[in-house]
């Protein structure tokens, strides 16, 4: 009997016509930059073959430094709260599944509104399906409120006022910008250590 063939995935022809179509992407460059190590890593485990792979991290101005001064990092300070008002974390983007934001509202239920807070910066009218019940259900969580959009212009006073910013992943991400934010503003991150966000994030030093 003829060896019988494995049957394909319908998704497989789409898949792989978009793989040949990155592979030729790269052919045509001579040299791939990436803002994080992991990234080219994980082309490079996929089977990509690339002309030059680069890391050149993204950088983005200290927003507290005068013109042509370099400000040195101070080093993390302890989070604890203090007679006068309890610890602010802070998370700011798209309030979506792969950031985790219900990961964080579940959070947020243990935390004592006389020892820490949480504020949600973001648009909760994109996926209302996913915010929806989780805007619901912080209306029970004393420490939990939904803000809403925040203008960039707003970005560094917000991060300035804070203690801690929450980075909830669920899935690798590449070099997030809100957390290169939060390093020009000196504040601490809490997040998962996947993808790139341990070559940001050292323990112990900004998170």
């Amino acid at each position: 009997n003829p060896p019988q063939s494995t049957p394909k995935s319908p998704k497989a022809g789409p898949i792989q016509s978009r793989i040949s179509q990155v592979q030729d992407a790269f052919d045509s460059c001579d040299a791939v930059i990436s803002p994080s190590r992991y990234l080219l890593d994980q082309m490079i485990h996929g089977g990509f073959n690339l002309p030059q792979g680069r890391h050149i991290p993204n950088g983005t101005p200290d927003p507290w430094a005068k013109a042509g001064e370099v400000v040195a990092p101070p080093s993390m300070p302890p989070l604890a709260p203090t007679p006068a008002r309890p610890l602010r974390f802070l998370h700011i983007g798209p309030l979506v599944n792969h950031p985790g934001t219900d990961v964080l509202v579940a959070a947020a239920r243990h935390l004592d509104p006389a020892q820490a807070t949480l504020d949600i910066y973001g648009p909760t009218d994109m996926f209302p399906a996913y915010t929806g019940p989780l805007v619901e259900a912080a209306k029970s969580i004393p420490a939990l409120t939904f803000k809403g959009p925040l203008p960039m212009d707003q970005v560094h006073q917000e991060m300035a006022r804070s203690d801690a910013l929450l980075h909830g992943a669920r899935w690798a991400e590449n070099a997030p910008l809100t957390l290169l934010e939060a390093r020009a503003n000196h504040l601490p991150v809490i997040a998962p250590r996947i993808g790139g966000i341990p070559e940001q994030i050292i323990d112990g030093e900004n998170g």
